[in-house]
C-alpha cells in the first residue's frame, strides 16, 4: 500500500524548536554521493540521502538501514568509510508512531532508540528533510529514486539546498503529499512514505 504516514544546511533559527520536537530513530552513515542527471536537473551534483538505492556501498546494520548504537555507527564509519558522515535521523512523534504502527510495533528491535522518543537536541544541526518510503525490513527508499525533484519544484516552487535535501519539515511535507496523490502511472513505489531530519549525530 502506497501511504503516507540553500547554501545554509542548517535549520534557521525559527525552525529549532521544531528540531527539538523530533524523535531520534538512529544512525545512519552517509556521504556526498553523484546526482545522476536522470534524478532531476535541479538538483545539485552531489547529494546526501539514506537509500542504498543511490548511495550503495555505506555500512549499514545487518537486517535493516538505521544503526541502533551510535557507537557502533562510529566504529563502522571509521573501519569502512572513514570519509564519511554520521547522522542521526529522526522523526516527528506522529510520524514515529505511525512508523512503528505500520513496521511491527515498537517493540520490534529496529525501534529500540525510537520506542525511547529520546527528543533531537534543541540546539542540533538539522542537515535537511528527506522524503522516504520504508519497506517492511526498514530499507529505505528516497523520493529521488523517482526523480521528482525537477518537477516537484516547478509544482511546488520548493527547493532542495546544496546537498539533495529539503530546507523544511513543511517543504518536505508538501512533497510528500504532492508525489503521493500523483496519477497511477507517475506514483511512488508501493510502501510506507514517511519524513525523515537527518542531523549532525553528536546529538
Amino acid at each position: 500500500m502506497r501511504s503516507a504516514i540553500g547554501k545554509n544546511r542548517g535549520v534557521g533559527t525559527e525552525d529549532l524548536l521544531v528540531a527539538g520536537d523530533l524523535l531520534v530513530a538512529g544512525w545512519m552513515v552517509v556521504r556526498q554521493v553523484e546526482a545522476p542527471h536522470v534524478l532531476g536537473w535541479t538538483l545539485p551534483d552531489r547529494i546526501v540521502t539514506i537509500s542504498d538505492c543511490i548511495a550503495d556501498d555505506l555500512p549499514r546494520p545487518e537486517f535493516w538501514d538505521w544503526f541502533q548504537d551510535r557507537g557502533e555507527a562510529v566504529r563502522r564509519r571509521d573501519a569502512e568509510a572513514p570519509d564519511a558522515q554520521v547522522v542521526a535521523v529522526a522523526l516527528t512523534p506522529m510520524d514515529a508512531d505511525d512508523l512503528m504502527s505500520s513496521h511491527g510495533g515498537p517493540d520490534q528491535p529496529w525501534f529500540e532508540v525510537l520506542r525511547q522518543r529520546r527528543h533531537l537536541a534543541i540546539d542540533a544541526t538539522v542537515l535537511g528533510f528527506e522524503v522516504v518510503g520504508a519497506e517492511s525490513t526498514l530499507d529505505f527508499h528516497s523520493w529521488h529514486c523517482h526523480g521528482y525533484v525537477s518537477e516537484a519544484s516547478a509544482a511546488l516552487g520548493i527547493s532542495t539546498n546544496d546537498v539533495g535535501l529539503l530546507s523544511t519539515e513543511a517543504d518536505a511535507r508538501l512533497v510528500l503529499d504532492w508525489m503521493l496523490n500523483l496519477p497511477n502511472e507517475k506514483a511512488p513505489e508501493p510502501v510506507d512514505w514517511t519524513i525523515v531530519a537527518l542531523a549532525e549525530a553528536g546529538c
